[in-house]
């Protein structure tokens, strides 16, 4: 039996290590929601665990879970075309990553002479309520439709001295405001507008990032000549059908890479497995609260969600929410594929941080807040870490800095033989 002595002074030790950096100077002001525990719950360190803090993009933990849980690690979408008498009848139950070159495709197969083109959705969500409006012109902030194209993204590049939009120009008018000055560009999502300014690179060059607006509109735009949303789809069997991705390989993407898209697709692909969804947040996010309720075992108070990506300033979580997600997925038969999903330093959004850390989890990153939850592997035991910065006035990257000291305290804490004293 290991003595008392030894378990009480590696818990003063942790908890001392921790708290002089809590206590950093850069945080005055901020709240910051910290919790280590063992995988059985056992609490190694505790501060502020139970504050309701916005997560960031941390709040994909609970979407990709939820998903993951409801449709399966094998499940593809897929969306069906039929080729009727007059028109080109599509039905898309979602599939953020469908490409455009697919579409093309399909446009050359199906509707060589460009009959109109009627879509069923099983959602259109357009962007959620609660997004902030400087954010939706950017990539980051694409437009949630079932029927979409490339994650609802485009990208803005020059290219011999010319401006162009890729995959494809679609309905967007660019206009030239002037061409001096360093280059920046205004993109109205509402009225479909590109306004450059300043002078463009010598060399071909990717300028921005965009999200597409009315992504189910264009998508189907690129299969006939005119469009209409509809509410049924024929009974006979579809003429072809497009599958994509198995969820098990999107979702190591939206985690990894942190993608927004991605995550609020998966969350009203999931929702909408019980049917179309005519209010798609109104009725998704009660089914997911649901998910943590009935499956995870949190309470009301420790979650509250308004999208899927933590892109709202209406979403908060504790940390204990976080590590009950974190200990419920590894118990289920997904465990091992959950974890490999998850990102590790050297990749995504951990490239550039907790190098040698064996860490495996998620950051979050949005103005004033900073999140990294996960799993840390030292001499063959496994904690979960839950670190949330919210009101911090320092930059956001002495705010990770500080994440990553906290998680290197912990791991140099958990190794050197206190794998057997706490036992």
């Amino acid at each position: 039996m290991v003595p008392i002595v030894l378990l009480n002074l590696f818990a003063q030790n942790l908890k001392a290590d921790l708290d002089a950096i809590v206590m950093s100077p850069k945080l005055r002001g901020a709240t910051a929601g910290i919790l280590v525990t063992e995988t059985d719950g056992t609490v190694l360190y505790e501060h502020e665990a139970d504050r309701r803090l916005n997560p960031a993009s941390n709040e994909k933990l609970f979407t990709c879970a939820y998903a993951l849980h409801v449709l399966g690690p094998d499940f593809r979408p897929n969306t069906r075309f039929w080729a009727e008498r007059d028109a080109l009848v599509v039905r898309s139950e979602g599939d953020p990553t469908l490409p455009y070159d697919a579409l093309q495709s399909i446009a050359k197969k199906l509707n060589p002479r460009r009959k109109p083109v009627k879509v069923s959705e099983a959602f259109r969500a357009g962007y959620p309520a609660t997004w902030e409006l400087d954010d939706l012109p950017n990539r980051y902030a694409a437009p949630v439709y079932a029927f979409t194209v490339d994650r609802a993204s485009l990208e803005l590049w020059c290219v011999n001295g010319k401006v162009e939009l890729r995959p494809a120009r679609f309905d967007i008018g660019i206009e030239r405001v002037s061409h001096t000055g360093p280059f920046h560009d205004e993109f109205d999502v509402f009225h479909h507008r590109l306004k450059l300014y300043g002078e463009l690179p010598k060399t071909d060059k990717r300028l921005d990032t965009l999200g597409l607006p009315d992504a189910d509109f264009q998508a189907a735009s690129v299969l006939g000549r005119s469009v209409r949303f509809v509410t049924e789809a024929p009974s006979r069997p579809p003429d072809f059908v497009y599958t994509g991705d198995p969820i098990k390989e999107t979702l190591a993407t939206c985690l990894q890479m942190s993608d927004n898209n991605l995550a609020e697709s998966f969350l009203l692909m999931a929702a909408s497995r019980k049917g179309d969804l005519d209010d798609p947040y109104g009725q998704a996010i009660p089914q997911l609260k649901a998910f943590l309720h009935d499956q995870v075992g949190l309470d009301p108070g420790e979650a509250d969600m308004a999208d899927g990506c933590g892109m709202s300033r209406h979403d908060w979580v504790t940390p204990w929410a976080i590590n009950r997600l974190l200990r419920w997925s590894l118990r289920q038969t997904t465990g091992p594929m959950w974890r490999t999903s998850l990102d590790h330093p050297g990749s995504g959004t951990l490239t550039y941080r907790l190098k040698g850390i064996p860490f495996q989890g998620k950051t979050g990153t949005i103005d004033c807040v900073s999140a990294i939850s996960g799993y840390l592997d030292v001499d063959g035991r496994t904690v979960v870490v839950s670190i949330i910065l919210n009101n911090f006035a320092c930059t956001s990257h002495d705010a990770k800095e500080l994440e990553n000291m906290l998680v290197e305290k912990i791991t140099v804490n958990l190794s050197g033989g206190t794998r057997r004293a706490l036992k």
